[in-house]
């Protein structure tokens, strides 16, 4: 891959967007038992599995954390190779595949996509620092 496609990343960032707003509260489109999850926290939180569970008024199991679904092919970065361990997939790090695509770099000069992701996500694990 070389470029990402401009007319389809914009329609991708704006949907993005819009779940970015109803995730911080800032829309209610949902409004019927809406529950927000970052994946991103489940993945590596067990304590935030617990709350999501607590949340949900459901019992809180890990069972099946390992393993990953083959629906699909399974992860859409590693495949199914990691099932049974699941927690060694690198989700933090998966903007790196597109590191070398210049066009990659022009979709984050989008301030509000920007300040969205650093008020979402843990900012040491995104490319901030490369932003310019």
């Amino acid at each position: 891959m070389s470029k990402i496609d401009d007319g389809s990343a914009g329609q991708a960032i704006a949907l993005w967007k819009s779940y970015a707003r109803e995730f911080l509260g800032e829309t209610q489109f949902l409004t019927h038992n809406k529950l927000c999850v970052n994946f991103n926290q489940w993945h590596y939180s067990q304590q935030y599995r617990q709350e999501l569970a607590t949340s949900l008024e459901i019992e809180f199991t890990d069972a099946g954390r390992e393993q990953i679904k083959g629906y699909g092919g399974g992860s859409s970065f590693d495949g199914c190779k990691l099932d049974g361990r699941a927690s060694e997939l690198d989700i933090l790090n998966r903007w790196q595949s597109f590191e070398n695509i210049d066009s990659f770099w022009q979709l984050l000069k989008d301030e509000e996509l920007v300040n969205y992701a650093e008020r979402i996500f843990d900012r040491e694990t995104l490319p901030f620092d490369r932003l310019k």
